[in-house]
C-alpha cells in the first residue's frame, strides 16, 4: 500500500494504533480541505449537564490539552485545526 485518505485526524491515530511514528509519514493536503462542525445533542431539560460541556470545552484545561494534542509544532498529532485564541 502506497497512500491512505480518511480524515486527517483518523489516520494519524491509525499510524500510533499500528506502532508507527507519525513524525514518519506526511499528511498531505497540509491544510484540511474541509472542516467538520460537530456538536452534541442533549435532552432539552438537562441543563446541569448542558452547563457541564460548555464549561469543559471552554475551560483552560481543555485549551492545554488541544495544544499538548494537536499544535502543529509540538502536538502528539500535530494538525491544523482552527482555533480562536
Amino acid at each position: 500500500m502506497k497512500a491512505v485518505v480518511s480524515d486527517g485526524i483518523l489516520l494519524l491515530g491509525e499510524i500510533v494504533q499500528q506502532g508507527g511514528s507519525v513524525g514518519d509519514f506526511v499528511l498531505l493536503p497540509s491544510q484540511p480541505i474541509t472542516r467538520e462542525l460537530y456538536g452534541c445533542i442533549l435532552p432539552q431539560e438537562n441543563t446541569e449537564f448542558k452547563k457541564l460541556v460548555n464549561l469543559t470545552i471552554l475551560s483552560p484545561e481543555n485549551r492545554i490539552l488541544q495544544k499538548e494534542w494537536f499544535s502543529i509544532n509540538t502536538g502528539e498529532f500535530p494538525y491544523i485545526i482552527e482555533q480562536k485564541d
